[in-house]
C-alpha cells in the first residue's frame, strides 16, 4: 500500500458519496451534486472545525484520496474538511485554499480503503457519529458480505456490540424513518425529521428486551417506541432505560404519555430522603458516597442491578455531578 503526500487542487478531489456520514442522506434518491453533498457534511461540529482551520490557516491532518484518471482524485477519507477548503476557495476567504495537503494512495482495493475508514472513524482520533458507525457496520456486513467476526479483528469491537449497533441501524432505518416520514407529530417536543442523536434511545431499547417486552405486554409495538422518541416524550435518551417502570405505573404511564418521562418519573418509588441527608453540604455527601462505595455489600449491588430505577437514580447522580465540576470547577 503506497501513499506520497502532496498538496493537490481542490477542484480536481471528488466527494466521495459513500462515506457513511451521509451515505444515507442519498442512498433513495439520485446521485447528488457537490453542493447537496457540502450542504450534508455541515453540522455543528462542522462548524467548529471550520473555525479550527480557518484560524489555523490549515489542516494538520492531510486527507486520503485515490487516483481515478485524468488527474483527478476520489476523498475516502476527510469529506469534511475537503469541503471546508472548497468553501473557503469559493468564497475567496484570505488564505492559501485552492490546494489541499493529501495523501495519495496507489492500487488500494475496497478492502484496504475498509481498513483505513475503521482505523480513522471507528477506532481511531476521529470517530463518526453512532448512527454512521451503525450505517458503516450494516454496509460491511449486509452489502460488502463480510462475515461479523473478521469486521470484530478489524475494529476490536465485540460481535455482540457489532449486531447490536446494526440492528439498531435497521430499527431506525424501517420503524423510526417511517414515523417521521407519514406521521402527523403531537408532543412535548416533535422532531417531524429523522435525528440521528436519537441513536442512543434506540439502542437502549434493541438491546434490552426486558422493556421491549413491557411494551408488548400492554399491546403497544416496536412502532409505538418510534412514535414516543419522535414525539419528544424522552425528555433525555437515557429515560428509556426506565420506561418498563413508567409502564407498569398507571399514574406515571398516564402523565408519560401526556408530557413525558421527566414527569413520570417523579412518580415512580424513590426512597425518602431524611432531613439529615437534604441538609448535607455535597463535600460530605460525596464522602460519604466514596466510602459506601468501598464496602458496598453485594446484596446491595445485586438489587441495584435488578431495579432500572435505582440505576437511573445513580446515573443522574453521576450526570449531575460531572455538569457541577464541568460549570464550576473546571475553570480551564
Amino acid at each position: 500500500m503506497n501513499q506520497q503526500r502532496e498538496n493537490l487542487p481542490v477542484e480536481d478531489i471528488e466527494y466521495d458519496i459513500t462515506n457513511p456520514r451521509i451515505a444515507h442522506i442519498f442512498e433513495d434518491g439520485p446521485s447528488p451534486n457537490s453542493k447537496q453533498i457540502e450542504r450534508a457534511l455541515r453540522d455543528e461540529s462542522t462548524d467548529a472545525l471550520r473555525r479550527s482551520i480557518k484560524q489555523a490557516g490549515k489542516i494538520g491532518n492531510p486527507i486520503k484520496v485515490v487516483p481515478i484518471g485524468n488527474n483527478k482524485y476520489r476523498v475516502f477519507e476527510g469529506n469534511t474538511r475537503l469541503s471546508i477548503y472548497k468553501r473557503f476557495n469559493y468564497s475567496e476567504e484570505v488564505g492559501e485554499w485552492d490546494n489541499i495537503p493529501a495523501f495519495v494512495y496507489d492500487e488500494l482495493d475496497e478492502q484496504d480503503i475498509d481498513e483505513e475508514r475503521i482505523q480513522d472513524h471507528l477506532v481511531g482520533t476521529h470517530p463518526w457519529g453512532a448512527f454512521a458507525k451503525a450505517k458503516y457496520l450494516y454496509d460491511l456486513l449486509y452489502v460488502k458480505k463480510i462475515p461479523v467476526s473478521d469486521i470484530a479483528a478489524m475494529c476490536g469491537l465485540s460481535q455482540g456490540e457489532i449486531l447490536r449497533s446494526v440492528d439498531t441501524y435497521k430499527f431506525m432505518s424501517s420503524e423510526y424513518r417511517n414515523v417521521v416520514e407519514n406521521e402527523e407529530l403531537e408532543g412535548p417536543d416533535p422532531d417531524p425529521f429523522f435525528n440521528e442523536k436519537q441513536f442512543t434511545a434506540f439502542e437502549v431499547y434493541i438491546s434490552r428486551k426486558a422493556i421491549q417486552e413491557s411494551v408488548n405486554n400492554l399491546s403497544y409495538s416496536d412502532k409505538h417506541f418510534a412514535r414516543w422518541v419522535a414525539q419528544g416524550l424522552f425528555t433525555r435518551n437515557e429515560d428509556v432505560r426506565v420506561l418498563s417502570e413508567i409502564l407498569s405505573n398507571k399514574n406515571a404511564l398516564k402523565v408519560f404519555l401526556k408530557i413525558g418521562s421527566k414527569e413520570a418519573k417523579k412518580l415512580l418509588d424513590s426512597p425518602e430522603l431524611s432531613k439529615q441527608l437534604r441538609e448535607a453540604s455535597l463535600v460530605a455527601l460525596c464522602k460519604a458516597i466514596s466510602e459506601k462505595v468501598d464496602t458496598i455489600p453485594n446484596l446491595e449491588i445485586q438489587a441495584i442491578k435488578s431495579n432500572q430505577n435505582s440505576q437511573m437514580q445513580l446515573q443522574d447522580a453521576k450526570d449531575n455531578l460531572t455538569s457541577y465540576i464541568k460549570t464550576y470547577l473546571d475553570e480551564d
